[in-house]
Parts: C-alpha cells; sequence; structure tokens
C-alpha cells in the first residue's frame, strides 16, 4: 500500500520529490552512447551535421559515401555481432559505478528498443535485437545491486511531426523517407506514449532525458508522464526509488541544466560546478567521443578523471562517465583500461566517496598541495590530489581534538602523527608511498559526531544595506548531538543580529536551519570580507567561512542593453540579468555573430559616476575569443564604428588586451550613460555578465 498521496501532474507536487539515497550513495555511473551514429565514426550530431551545408561532416559524407547515401542507410550497418552484455555489465561493476545510463533514443530517433509507436527502431530495423532489453537483462543476471538507467531524447532532428515537413537529402534537395515513422496525432503525444512504454516495458531506475532546450515546457506536457514514472514506482509492493534528471523539462525558469532546479537533479555537461551545491547534481563528461569517433578527438587520462571525480563528489555532485562502444559492440581498449584504473582506485579509497557527504568546504586553499574534503559517519576524509612529501600541511581549522586518528587509506593501517601548530595542523607523512594518485587521508574521532555548516550570504553587498544570511546545520555523523553552539563572526564592517544559537538533539542526517540578519556600515570600506560561523559540538570545532565584498553599485543590472547582433539565442540583455553563469546551456550569454568589431552597450538612463566595469567571459569553450577588446564610456550614444568612437570627443577608452577572466575588472574612473564593450578584431562577442560599479 502506499504511504504517501500520489503525485499530481503538477510542479508543485512533482517538486516533492527528491532524488534518492542511493544515487547519492554511489557517486559514479556510466555512460553508454551507441547506435547507428556509430557507423561513420565521424560526428556525435552527424545526422544534424550532414543536413548542415559545406560543414566538415557534409563534406566528409559527400567524400566517403557519396551523395546519394542517406543517414537511415547506416542502419543496415549497425551490426553489433560481437556485443556480450554480460561483458559490459562486468565492465562497469570493475569501474566502481554504481549504475548506467544507456542510449535508448538519440536525436536520430533511432531506439534500441521496440515500440508500437514507431517502427524506428532496433529490431524491426537492422540489426532486428533489443539492446535495451539484451542490457537490462544482463545486469539483472550478473549485477541486481547496479541500476539501470534510459537516456531518452525529447527532440528527434528530423521527425516530420516534429518538424512539420519530409526530410530531403542535403546534396538533392529530394524528399527522403524518415525510415520507420508512423504518422501521429502530435509529435508530443508520441514522445510521451513511447517514454512511457520504456518506462513501463524495462521499468528502469533512472530517466535521463535530454533535447529539452529546443522546446518549451507547454510543449513537451511531460508532467503526466513523470507523475507516472514515480507512482509506479512508489505504488508496488516492494517500491523502488527513481528519479528523472533536470532535463525532464518541467519549468521554464532560467539556469537551463547547470541551474534549473527542478526534480531531480542538475547536470552541467563536461564542465564542473565551481563550489559545493547543495542541490544534487551530475556532471557528463566522456572519455573519449560520446559516440565512437575514429580517430577520437579527445581523451583524458585516469589520472584526470580520478582528479575531476574527488572535485565533483566534495561539492555534492556524481560524475556520470561516458564510454562510446564501437559498432560491433567492443569497447575500446583505451576506454576499458581507464574504466578499471577507476575501479581500482575506488577499491582503495571507495570509502571516501561512497556514502559521504561533502563538508563545510570542498578544498583548503593554504594547503601544501591541493586537497579535497568529504565526511562519512564521524569521519572526515582529505584527499590530495598529489603527494605532499613529508608532511600534509592543512589550515587549523579541522575538527580535530586530543584521540584524532589519522591514516592513509590503502597504507599500513598504522596512525599517522599530527600536531597543531602555529596556526597549522601538520601531518607526519612516511617518506615514500606505492599508492597512485589521489591520496586518502582519513580523520577519524571516536566517539564525537561531525557537524556540516552552510551559510548562504550575499556575494556583494552594498554600504549601508542589510541581507539576510542563512545558516544550515547538518549531523553527518550516525548518533543524536544533544547540544551544539553555534557563532557569526567576521572581520568586516558588519553586524549580526542573532550572532549565536544554540541547538539540541540533532538527529542523525537532520539538517536545521537558522536565519540571521546582517547590516553594513554606512561608511564600510569597498573590500572583501569573512564571515566565519563556528559550530562547538562533542569538543570539537568546525569551521566554515563565506566571502561577502562591501562593492558599489552594479548600475547595469537590468538596464537596457544592445549589441551590434544577436546569434545563438544570446540577446544582449543576457549579459545584464545578474546570472554569471559561464555556460551557454544556462542561457546566460549574449553572443553576436561574427563580424568585424562587434559590440554590446548597456544605457545607464543618465550620466553615472562609474569607477571600473567587470567583464564576465564564457567559461564552457571559446574563452580566447574575448580578447583585444575595448571598454567605452560616453554621455552620448557611440557611433557603430570603432575607429569612430576612439575619435570622438568625450569617450573614455580602456583597451584590454589580454582575454577576458571570470571576472576582469577593467578601471574606468570617469562618468557616462553609456557603456560599451566592443574587439577590436573580427570574431564573436560572447559574454556571460557586465557589471557598471559606481555610484546611484
Amino acid at each position: 500500500m502506499a504511504t504517501t498521496p500520489d503525485f499530481e501532474p503538477t510542479l508543485e507536487s512533482l517538486s516533492r520529490h527528491q532524488a534518492p539515497a542511493w544515487f547519492n550513495d554511489t557517486k559514479l555511473g556510466v555512460f553508454i552512447h551507441w547506435g547507428p551514429t556509430s557507423v561513420p565514426g565521424q560526428d556525435e550530431w552527424y545526422q544534424n551535421s550532414m543536413n548542415t551545408p559545406n560543414s566538415a561532416t557534409w563534406k566528409f559524407h559527400r567524400e566517403k559515401y557519396g551523395e546519394n547515401v542517406n543517414y537511415d542507410d547506416f542502419f543496415k550497418d549497425f551490426q553489433p555481432t560481437r556485443f556480450d552484455p554480460e561483458s559490459w555489465v562486468d565492465l562497469i561493476k570493475d569501474s566502481g559505478a554504481g549504475y548506467f545510463v544507456l542510449t535508448t533514443k538519440h536525436h536520430d530517433g533511432y531506439s534500441l528498443f521496440p515500440s508500437k509507436y514507431s517502427d524506428r527502431n532496433s529490431v524491426v530495423q537492422p540489426p532486428h535485437r533489443d539492446l535495451v532489453g539484451e542490457l537490462f537483462a544482463a545486469a539483472k543476471k550478473r549485477a541486481p545491486e547496479l541500476r539501470r538507467g534510459a537516456y531518452y531524447s525529447l527532440w528527434e532532428w528530423l521527425n516530420p511531426a516534429e518538424t512539420g515537413k519530409q526530410p530531403r537529402n542535403p546534396y538533392t534537395g529530394q524528399e527522403i523517407p524518415y525510415t520507420g515513422y508512423k504518422p501521429v496525432e502530435s509529435y508530443p503525444a508520441f514522445m510521451n506514449d513511447q517514454m512511457t512504454e520504456l518506462i513501463d516495458t524495462y521499468d528502469p531506475d533512472l530517466i535521463w532525458c535530454d533535447g529539452d532546450w529546443v522546446r518549451n515546457t507547454a510543449y513537451w506536457n511531460l508532467a503526466p508522464t513523470v507523475a507516472h514514472y514515480y507512482n509506479q514506482a512508489k505504488n508496488r509492493d516492494q517500491p523502488k526509488e527513481v528519479l528523472i534528471n533536470n532535463r525532464c523539462k518541467l519549468t521554464d525558469a532560467p539556469g537551463e541544466h547547470s541551474g534549473r532546479r527542478q526534480p531531480d537533479y542538475l547536470t552541467p555537461e563536461r564542465t564542473k560546478l565551481a563550489s559545493i551545491e547543495p542541490f544534487k547534481w551530475e556532471t557528463a563528461e566522456t572519455i573519449q567521443g560520446w559516440f565512437d569517433i575514429r580517430p577520437p578527438y579527445r581523451q583524458l587520462t585516469s589520472e584526470t578523471i580520478v582528479d575531476m571525480f574527488v572535485d565533483i563528489v566534495s561539492k555534492n555532485g556524481n560524475l556520470l562517465l561516458n564510454m562510446s562502444p564501437r559498432v560491433d559492440g567492443t569497447i575500446p581498449e583505451y576506454q576499458q583500461q581507464v574504466l578499471r584504473d577507476l575501479g581500482a582506485w575506488m577499491r582503495t579509497n571507495g570509502e571516501a566517496i561512497r556514502g559521504t557527504t561533502y563538508w563545510n568546504d570542498f578544498e583548503d586553499k593554504t594547503a601544501n598541495v591541493p586537497v579535497r574534503f568529504t565526511t562519512r559517519q564521524n569521519a572526515l576524509y582529505v584527499t590530495a590530489l598529489n603527494w605532499p612529501g613529508r608532511t600534509l600541511e592543512l589550515a587549523d581549522t579541522l575538527p580535530v581534538r586530543p584521540g584524532t586518528k589519522v591514516t592513509l587509506l590503502g597504507g599500513d593501517g598504522k596512525p599517522l602523527p599530527w600536531r597543531q601548530q602555529n596556526g597549522r595542523l601538520i601531518v607526519d607523512l612516511p617518506a615514500s608511498t606505492t599508492l597512485k594518485h589521489a591520496y586518502v587521508f582519513k580523520f577519524d574521532t571516536p566517539g564525537a559526531s561531525l557537524i556540516r555548516s552552510g551559510v548562504t550570504a550575499p556575494a556583494r553587498i552594498e554600504r549601508g544595506k542589510t541581507a539576510p544570511v542563512d545558516i544550515a546545520v547538518t549531523n553527518t555523523g550516525d548518533r543524536q548531538i544533544p547540544l551544539a553552539d553555534i557563532r557569526v563572526r567576521t572581520d568586516g564592517p558588519f553586524t549580526f543580529q542573532p550572532d549565536a544559537f544554540r541547538e539540541q538533539f540533532l538527529k542523525p542526517g537532520q539538517t536545521r536551519k537558522l536565519s540571521t540578519t546582517m547590516s553594513v556600515a554606512p561608511d564600510a570600506e569597498y573590500a572583501r570580507y569573512q564571515i566565519d560561523t563556528t559550530v562547538h559540538v562533542d569538543g570539537l570545532s568546525t569551521h566554515v567561512t563565506t566571502p561577502v565584498e562591501v562593492t558599489r553599485a552594479n548600475l547595469a543590472l537590468n538596464a537596457p542593453a544592445s549589441q551590434s547582433s544577436v546569434a545563438y539565442d544570446g540577446p544582449p540583455n543576457l549579459a545584464v540579468d545578474g546570472n554569471t553563469s559561464g555556460a551557454h546551456s544556462d542561457h546566460s550569454l549574449s553572443h553576436t555573430g561574427l563580424e568585424p568589431q562587434p559590440w554590446w552597450q548597456v544605457d545607464l538612463g543618465a550620466a553615472k559616476s562609474i569607477n571600473s566595469v567587470r567583464v564576465w567571459n564564457r567559461d564552457d569553450c571559446c574563452m580566447e575569443r574575448l580578447r583585444d577588446y575595448y571598454v567605452l564610456t560616453s554621455d552620448h550614444p557611440l557611433p557603430a564604428s570603432l575607429d569612430e568612437a576612439l575619435r570622438t570627443p568625450g569617450v573614455h577608452a580602456v583597451h584590454q588586451s589580454a582575454a577576458a577572466g571570470r571576472p576582469t575588472e577593467v578601471p574606468v574612473n570617469a562618468n557616462g550613460r553609456y557603456v560599451r564593450v566592443q574587439l577590436a578584431g573580427t570574431d564573436y562577442l560572447v559574454m556571460s555578465e557586465v557589471e557598471v560599479l559606481g555610484e546611484r
């Protein structure tokens, strides 16, 4: 019998659902991209790219296959004659992963499972096999503990029901079949019916949607399908915990994959979040190409992946690491080795990963080598990404007391000597180790529980302002805590009301949320300061520091903006919306076309005293485009020509030759109503944010 109300097909109801504990505990999944795209081995978006005239893939296809070979002709060549699903499962287990996600249907619309709604699948078409069924059955047999996930693309590039037209040969212009297509009432109805069919037939533990960005929430109409998925999982004799990613689009709220907080987790792709994100997230990354690309255009080393994995977990993330099988079903040897290397590291250090949670901070910037933190029950794990030498040196803010034992995972098990000295925590290490890469030190204090503190405060605040500060304290230990003292202190011109709390009876895993108000002195100096939140419990003290900058007003925020052109869905207002995310997928980048001297500008409404301009570059690619640029200010509208603008009386110009950072602060110290950023050469002008700092 169900013990909770059914989920309704509304955002409010579905938002009650959260990522289950198994997903948080396992930390590692294996992604699998496989299908007809694997046949040419050239481009992960092959069907789309070959239909883009004069693209590299369009040219490649014409030269290798000829103009009369269409993408669907690859179906007959998708012959996985050496596909051994049990060996795939064994490899996934050997990697240390707790789940996998198979591309059951990519954007080409070809599904690896039979469907009554479309004959564009691997059973009706070659190779005439239910590949989803084979892999899921092998996983149930050989590794029933392994969670099974299904990637499903909402979008199909050339489905006539979605595009409203028949596909055409990209060279001759002649109409061609969309192989296996069955007429449908509407594309969203077909998509939801097929996704429901996938759920009911294969009972996946996870649905990994994709392709959401091309349409809005109302078009996809996914809420009824998601409600069905949640309800069928909980309303059974033996309920199971399932989840979806945030690409199963349920809201048009900004943020996209890295920031759209909807059930059940965020999905940044091939990028890591810069700091701890309490809302669960997962990075999708690939060892080589997403599909089998020959030769690989990139490949990550085992060491790089371990470093990435440790960093992601320290910030509350999971890693979904992609392998790309060959068309015959074999896994490239390099990818096999990387997955096994990761598994070997996990066998030694897995207790610092599985079942852990993030700590107050993900790193210690003062350490003598880069380190990352995780915590589990009564232990704190410090992972050193490089071998520290004779000592590991950390800030003396970790929760230690007499009796705390420090050991090296995979070492001889003997406690390592440690001491507190001149504000540092120093651990003496053996002269050498046979361990390879990313060395985990366990700090264990018997009988103590560790409290994790999280503080949410404004990153920037103006003089004389007040702002709420939220504090969350979580018992990460395995026993109830009778009493915890929390104090808030600062080195800055702030006061807090209240500045101390006493919390009783925190149960294991329980989080208590506290609130205080921060006030800034009206004559505060413009500078960066720290808020220090200290929690005392069981004779241990834990600290979390939160940076806050007293800054001038951002005069550009939400002001009218314009630019020389708009490309790639990047209007000018995205650079003054307060969203500094550097990823295009987060819908946060202003973007011009490719042109000489492209420009972006903001109108402040009246002449203002401007101290400086902060230019935020993108960080998902192509940062080098934003270099050799000018920041121009003027009381009057600026001409489009950079040369003419530089000759115009009253125009203040500052040149920047180096690529902009995140951010680059450009000194201005001038008055002006119009502020412009303009490239000196020919390129795209792409920015995530422009902040104009001055006096209101």
